[in-house]
């Protein structure tokens, strides 16, 4: 039976639907034992996927066309004591970061940690193989970038700061979502909605609230219930040395993401746990 379950949604025209193949090896080829599943809504194309019993992809039905709804499906398939609980772009650096995460995690929930962002093309070869070239570099830094030599380096312009009491960086000059809003395009130097846990807990917390359609939000709601019901280490802050890359792609926001974001008010003013 493998430790851990690595649950991926996607659906519609996401670009996740083309990293998703080296995003699933990764997981693959960590130093604990992974199932992977891939939960899409209806009948979507794919790449082709790993080759192996540990791949799987659960067609949902078509109406769960939100990340949540189909995180909840994917886990419904799950054998495992443990789920990451992730996204088809993003995808660990380090084959020994589920076997730390486990550790880190105790009894509570390990969420949020280090992530870097690629723009342009990815080096060649699997993603385990990656490596950074820092060039003595001490300081922190969020987006990379192939080099000739196929290392990743940083991009020079990003510009930093916080927001609520976490790490955010502003993209380097051509490279941001909101070319003509300057200042108004921070980023999270974390994956945002990254979270591992038992399953356990997360059949505990009800799962993700199935009130969310469309992207946006889902994740602040289950990180809210998981912060009300025990320890949570905060990964980006409590172990930066575990970092993830994010393939680096449009802003997928809609009309749906405002709505989303109503609804997380009214049930963060209410206190919701489930």
């Amino acid at each position: 039976m493998p430790q851990v379950s690595v649950i991926i949604p996607l659906y519609g025209d996401h670009a996740g639907r083309y990293t998703v193949p080296a995003v699933a090896r990764a997981w693959l080829e960590q130093s604990v034992e992974v199932e992977v599943i891939v939960a899409t809504a209806g009948d979507l194309p794919l790449p082709a996927l790993p080759d192996t019993h540990r791949m799987r992809v659960v067609r949902a039905d078509e109406s769960l066309n939100a990340p949540g709804l189909l995180r909840n499906e994917g886990v419904g398939h799950a054998t495992s004591e443990w789920l990451y609980l992730t996204d088809s772009d993003v995808a660990p650096l380090d084959t020994d970061f589920l076997r730390q995460a486990v550790e880190l995690a105790a009894d509570g929930a390990f969420v949020q940690p280090t992530m870097l962002r690629l723009v342009g093309a990815p080096p060649p070869g699997h993603l385990s193989q990656w490596r950074i070239d820092r060039d003595g570099q001490t300081r922190s830094f969020c987006h990379v970038a192939t080099g000739t030599d196929g290392l990743l380096r940083p991009v020079p312009g990003e510009r930093y700061g916080w927001d609520e009491g976490a790490p955010m960086v502003e993209p380097p000059p051509g490279h941001g979502y909101e070319e003509d809003s300057p200042g108004l395009d921070l980023r999270p130097m974390f994956h945002w909605g990254s979270i591992f846990l038992r399953r356990e807990l997360f059949d505990r917390l009800g799962g993700y609230c199935d009130r969310y359609l469309g992207w946006g939000c889902e994740d602040e709601d289950l990180l809210m219930k998981i912060a009300g019901s025990g320890p949570r280490l905060l990964a980006w802050r409590d172990a930066a040395h575990l970092e993830m890359i994010h393939f680096e792609h449009s802003r997928p926001y809609s009309d749906e993401f405002e709505v989303n974001l109503e609804l997380f008010r009214r049930r963060r003013s209410l206190g919701s746990r489930r």
